[in-house]
């Protein structure tokens, strides 16, 4: 079976991310990083 991989999501500018960061690289925005769901 093949492990399913989370992305992260800015809230404020849309954003994507493999991982969790605490700061978005896009919008610079600090906390804004959270887990959007299982990507296929």
């Amino acid at each position: 079976m093949a492990k399913e991989k989370i992305t992260y999501r800015c809230s404020d500018c849309g954003w994507t991310s493999p991982k969790w960061v605490g700061q978005c690289r896009e919008c610079g925005a600090w906390g804004t990083v959270d887990q959007a769901g299982q990507a296929s």
